[in-house]
């Protein structure tokens, strides 16, 4: 949802040693879809203009707030990462299985194949 600044961001008197991007509290303006226009506290950049947009989060009842929690999105990511890696491996070790077993059994193949060319050469056995 955006949400258009209804004041300039001013400066901080203190900035925020941990942030990159200084924040501040200013009054905007928001439609949310089927809903009466809303306003109040967002957060803007500092020295956002007013009548600039802001990228917002809503609930249902179409007030400000707080986005997907970035801990929860990242440990998300993570799960996926090591499921799909987990997956490459089993694919991998199922296919190796699958090769060995087929090579296996050509390899026994042929060793009887040579086997019942030779053994009655030697053996006596006809």
């Amino acid at each position: 949802m955006t949400a258009v600044l209804l004041q300039g961001v001013p400066a901080i008197n203190t900035p925020d040693p941990y942030s990159v991007v200084q924040m501040s509290l200013v009054p905007a303006r928001w439609q949310p879809p089927g809903q009466a226009p809303r306003s109040g506290q967002v957060l803007a950049p500092v020295g956002a203009r007013a009548g600039s947009t802001e990228t917002i989060w809503i609930d249902a009842s179409g007030g400000v707030a707080t986005g997907p929690d970035p801990g929860l999105v990242d440990a998300a990511v993570c799960v996926a990462v090591v499921n799909t890696w987990l997956a490459a491996a089993l694919t991998l070790l199922l296919s190796n299985g699958l090769a060995r077993h087929v090579l296996e059994r050509r390899r026994m193949s042929d060793w009887d194949a040579e086997w019942q060319a030779t053994g009655p050469l030697w053996s006596g056995r006809r």
